[in-house]
């Protein structure tokens, strides 16, 4: 039996921007950021934006040196969530979207590009809008090239 041998990938996201964010202030307005979570890597984040329910980051983030089986890149996700930053309490939760890194994989030229994604939040209403992210992403593995 052939052993399914780890492969390294490199996953790069830009955030663009945010439309309709749920308002979670006091004020009727929301303290944005962006959680990118991509395998085992570290959490890395968007600077915050203040009082605002829509924004522009415009911030590229790069998940360096996956090494995944074709298994491992069947059931890992990158995961995009966005929090409301509280200066006293803690954050407070908007939304999320989960990318497969095996969908993207898939996509055309391995990237998805000017894509508008959902955000849900299951602990509010798990079939209303919590708001919409821009995003840009690819991924490359061994031989591939980045897409222009």
């Amino acid at each position: 039996m052939i052993k399914d041998e780890a492969k390294e990938y490199l996953v790069q996201v830009t955030i663009i921007e945010g439309r309709m964010f749920k308002p979670k202030n006091d004020s009727g307005l929301s303290n944005p950021f962006v959680k990118l979570k991509c395998g085992n890597l570290p959490v890395q984040a968007t600077e915050v934006l203040w009082d605002c329910l829509d924004g522009n980051w415009n911030q590229s983030f790069t998940f360096e040196g996956i090494k995944m089986t074709d298994q491992e890149l069947q059931t890992t996700d990158l995961g995009i969530e966005v929090w409301s930053k509280n200066r006293f309490l803690s954050n407070d939760f908007i939304g999320l979207y989960q990318i497969g890194l095996s969908t993207l994989y898939k996509n055309a030229n391995h990237e998805f590009y000017n894509m508008w994604l959902v955000l849900y939040n299951q602990d509010e209403d798990p079939e209303e809008a919590q708001g919409y992210l821009l995003i840009d992403a690819f991924i490359i593995g061994p031989g591939d090239r980045p897409p222009v």
